[in-house]
């Protein structure tokens, strides 16, 4: 069962601009350097106490940060391949 924020999300299409502090060495990773920057800012404006660890917090379940980016996954889907 999905938190009730889950349910109620609106998708909208954002343009982002990055301006780097310094130049990337980015190397073929610059998915996950998008990602890692995103996952940063959304804790950053979400999270209710930035002392505790996420698994233990107790808004963890009403959390946007948590639900995207700590949630491990309950069931795996075949590979394609298989």
């Amino acid at each position: 069962m999905s938190p009730d924020w889950i349910r109620r999300f609106k998708f909208a299409r954002f343009t982002f601009y990055i301006r780097f502090a310094e130049k990337p060495n980015l190397r073929g990773f610059l998915g996950s350097t998008i990602r890692g920057g995103l996952g940063h800012a959304l804790k950053r404006v979400t999270c209710i106490d930035r002392t505790m660890a996420c698994s233990d917090c107790t808004g963890r379940f009403q959390c946007p940060y948590f639900y995207i980016f700590e949630t491990c996954l309950l069931y795996t889907s075949p590979s394609p391949r298989d």
